[in-house]
């Protein structure tokens, strides 16, 4: 069975993206069993690429004890139907379906270039060592693909699963990132950093930026945002959107916000002086580090 097929059978009220506002493509809306919203309002979502259900009031929801109170039926029926869904369902998003995590040639310890490049970048002589021991920083040096990049893995539950670079040249792209094949987890479905996070966090938009405020600060890998990169941030009580100091990241600052404002907790989006947090004077980051306290 699908998704679709289930609630169809249970004559559960449902719609599908474009059908109302409320519901997002690759999920279906429905009401919610537990906040009691009014009933012209799906807030909770079916997403169809992963097995788990999200209400925009009340957050991420057990699939089966969800499913269960939406259909009557038992939770272990309901556990039953969510393991026997169709593959095809869950094409959308391939955040569990990614090959073996794959490191590039070439990765190594970084290099004297690598080092005068960061300590030139954040005027900081002994960043190179933080970043090795924090952040799990390597480089690339002489290599047919990726010569001369920061290596910057990407760590989920203190294991990499993915990785960009970054060129420590004037070369474009400045970012390369992982292909699919050589991703566990999808960079794009987890916050970089998030393994450091406790009550709070600092929203931006690139590994340079999280360095720079330190353990603390995530990042989405640029001003996009996925739903399930969303979805993450609304389990951290207190989340503060810092991206770039200028109109249009600012305006991805906003969507954000919106998008996170009915979960609970404190959703702020600050603004600072310098262009970007890994551009920010001491003085700013010291004051950015106090929401993290």
């Amino acid at each position: 069975m699908t998704p679709i097929e289930i609630l169809q059978e249970y004559n559960i009220p449902f719609r599908r993206p474009g059908e109302s506002h409320d519901v997002r493509e690759g999920w279906v809306g429905l009401h919610c069993p537990y906040c009691g919203r009014p009933d012209d309002k799906f807030y909770l979502g079916w997403n169809l690429a992963r097995k788990f259900f999200s209400c925009w009031s009340c957050g991420w929801l057990p699939a089966a004890q969800t499913l269960a109170e939406l259909t009557g039926l038992p939770v272990g029926k309901c556990r039953a139907l969510l393991g026997e869904l169709e593959p095809a369902e869950w094409e959308r998003d391939k955040a569990a379906l990614r090959g073996k995590y794959a490191e590039p040639p070439g990765v190594t310890a970084l290099y004297r270039a690598h080092r005068l490049y960061l300590t030139t970048r954040f005027k900081d002589p002994n960043i190179s060592e933080r970043l090795e021991k924090i952040w799990g920083v390597r480089g690339i040096g002489p290599a047919v693909k990726l010569a001369w990049r920061l290596f910057i893995p990407v760590i989920y539950r203190s294991e990499p699963v993915s990785w960009t670079t970054r060129a420590i040249g004037p070369e474009n792209p400045r970012y390369i990132s992982a292909p699919a094949e050589c991703e566990r987890i999808s960079a794009r479905n987890i916050l970089y950093g998030g393994d450091f996070v406790r009550h709070a966090a600092i929203v931006c938009e690139g590994p340079l930026d999280c360095w720079a405020i330190g353990p603390g600060a995530v990042g989405l890998g640029g001003v996009g945002f996925s739903p399930a990169q969303v979805l993450a941030l609304s389990r951290i009580p207190n989340r503060y959107i810092c991206f770039d100091n200028e109109p249009a990241a600012q305006l991805r600052a906003l969507q954000l916000a919106e998008q996170l404002a009915p979960f609970a907790g404190v959703t702020s989006n600050v603004q600072i002086d310098a262009k970007d947090p890994a551009t920010a004077a001491p003085k700013e980051l010291r004051l950015l580090r106090k929401f993290l306290e």
